[in-house]
């Protein structure tokens, strides 16, 4: 019998036997059943992938957009949106309807917010054929402490008032033009118990912290970094103090007391017995404003000459990291040893005109055009001499670069001739060289009102070297204007280090030449919950370093500084 003859015969005999007649009923009831709960199970499983994926492209777009924040909102928002782009959600691909990127209350936080339309199933046979479904992230970045200095001066500004000196510092700069500090930089092959930790390369004394046999673990071979934040725009000049490395010894001890040169000793120079004098001069009878300590560490003259420091300045970038940041001008200045009025006094065996030109004298960098933002100004000690400059602090570093020695100087900035619209400051971290007696205090890190709740460490790497004989505290102190902290006393302060255990007032006792040598000395620091401070004002939210020593004792230390947080700097919040 043919198929279509067969199933005629079924259809008649179903006619008339009842159970055909109810199993045909009852499929004609529970088929649409059971097929419209499997299409509203369709519709549940693809709210809950969208929405999975939603909350992930949130999460990734808020964490790569707050990067760029509280300095380049617009930068944030645009690569918020192409991360979220990238993660299957652009607005117009028929799916997404709004991706909404904005700060938060706090300058530091974004909140990333996207919204789909998902087709569904079994709505559409209910009259709801689509649904919209958001979900929101918010990160925050907490960028790189500044380190050092308020202000746009970073180090002493010697010779006000005289040809070629200052002042340039603005009103603004606590402590004046002399803060009795210098930057400093270190040849690779110095020794890191000396107290640099960053440009060191080597470790050859015992008991070093950080150190991998004769390898030092904190060293940076891409150098130093300043932060030059730029508030105003205009024509923006950096200048370096006594950028090349004259060894004079630490405390200046190198420099006859009496300069027998005369006066114009160079193209350069019309005040040379006072610039040219030992440590201590009529000028500064302490001997800190014109002794940047320079000192090759009797290191033969086949090293010495390879001493050479360079210096490069970075445009603002789209990145937080420096050295994504474009060059846009570099100088390099080698070192130099022997009979500092020889090299300094043209026409006298020796004479160096870098050294007339450079020597105890403010130098230009650049001057450029800028825009608001931050620029960074990198300092190398590795690069090769007279090599592509440009290439050379874009690479990892030239591991032949052996010199050693240390060579302090001094950067300030200003914007239309001015300090006012610029400040200065190490970019997390610094080494520094102190030169100052009695009871001193330095800007130590600039930390705002975002740290409420979290766990700061300020980090100081072979502190505490005065005259033998004198001791010494150090404290660390709460910014003037903040609020959370019982003024400006630290109670909340754990010692890490040598010294393991509370710290009464945030002081740590006992500072004496030898006892912190190559030693990391730490303050773990839990900020009030209530924490806030002056986040609008350069001046504002400023911890601070009080060193104290008794009777007259003088601080000479090489000593390196860094802050941070043990939580990542980029989080999410919700």
């Amino acid at each position: 019998m043919p198929v279509a003859a067969r199933l005629r015969q079924r259809i008649r005999r179903l006619r008339h036997d009842r159970r055909g007649v109810v199993a045909v009923m009852t499929a004609a009831m529970v088929i649409p059943v059971f097929m419209g709960s499997a299409a509203m199970g369709v519709d549940i499983s693809g709210w809950y992938a969208t929405t999975s994926n939603l909350q992930k492209a949130a999460d990734l777009a808020a964490l790569g957009g707050a990067a760029h924040l509280p300095t380049s909102p617009a930068a944030a928002a645009a690569t918020a949106t192409t991360i979220a782009a990238t993660n299957g959600f652009r607005v117009g691909d028929g799916v997404t309807t709004a991706v909404n990127v904005r700060q938060t209350e706090r300058p530091n936080q974004l909140q990333v917010e996207i919204t789909a339309s998902v087709v569904n199933s079994f709505g559409g046979l209910i009259g709801t054929p689509r649904t919209s479904l958001t979900k929101r992230a918010i990160a925050e970045y907490t960028e790189p402490y500044t380190v050092g200095s308020p202000c746009n001066l970073l180090g002493n500004e010697p010779l006000a008032g005289v040809e070629g000196g200052g002042p340039f510092a603005s009103g603004a700069c606590p402590g004046g033009s002399v803060p009795r500090v210098w930057a400093e930089a270190a040849g690779p092959n110095t020794d890191k118990k000396w107290g640099n930790a960053r440009d060191t390369r080597v470790c050859t004394s015992g008991g070093t912290d950080r150190c991998t046999g004769r390898t030092n673990s904190d060293y940076g071979k891409k150098g130093h970094f300043f932060k030059i934040e730029v508030r105003s725009p205009g024509p923006l000049r950096v200048q370096i103090f006594d950028p090349v490395l004259v060894h004079t010894g630490s405390t200046c001890e190198s420099i006859p007391d009496t300069f027998t040169g005369r006066n114009r000793a160079n193209p350069w120079t019309r005040d040379a017995k006072n610039r040219y004098a030992g440590g201590r001069t009529t000028q500064s009878p302490n001997g800190a404003p014109l002794c940047t300590g320079d000192h090759d560490y009797g290191q033969p003259d086949a090293v010495r000459t390879r001493a050479a420091t360079t210096f490069a300045l970075r445009a603002p970038g789209d990145s937080p990291d420096p050295m994504a940041s474009p060059i846009v001008c570099t100088r390099q200045w080698d070192g130099f040893s022997g009979d500092m009025t020889n090299l300094a006094v043209e026409g006298r065996p020796g004479y160096k005109a870098q050294v007339g030109q450079a020597w105890r004298q403010w130098v230009d960098l650049c001057t450029v055009n800028a825009t608001v933002g931050t620029y960074y100004l990198q300092v190398r000690t590795n690069v090769p001499k007279n090599s592509n400059l440009a290439t050379g602090m874009n690479s990892a570093g030239d591991p032949g670069a052996r010199w050693a020695g240390k060579n302090g100087y001094s950067v300030r900035a200003t914007v239309n001739g001015n300090g006012g619209g610029v400040t200065i400051g190490g970019d997390t971290g610094l080494a520094l060289s102190l030169n100052v007696a009695g009871d001193a205090r330095f800007h130590m890190a600039r930390i705002g009102s975002q740290m409420a709740g979290r766990l700061a460490v300020f980090n100081m790497f072979d502190l505490g070297d005065a005259d033998a004989g004198r001791t010494g505290t150090v404290q660390l102190q709460a910014p003037p204007d903040s609020s959370g902290f019982n003024g400006s006393t630290i109670s909340s302060c754990q010692g890490k280090g040598v010294v393991n255990r509370t710290l009464a007032n945030c002081t740590l006792p006992g500072v004496a030449a030898g006892r912190f040598d190559g030693r990391w000395q730490s303050f773990h620091v839990r900020f009030p919950t209530t924490y806030r401070c002056n986040d609008e004002d350069p001046n504002g939210c400023w911890f601070r370093i009080r060193m104290r020593f008794s009777g007259d004792g003088r601080l000479f230390d090489a000593t390196s500084w860094n802050v941070g947080a043990p939580d990542s700097a980029i989080r999410l919040i919700k």
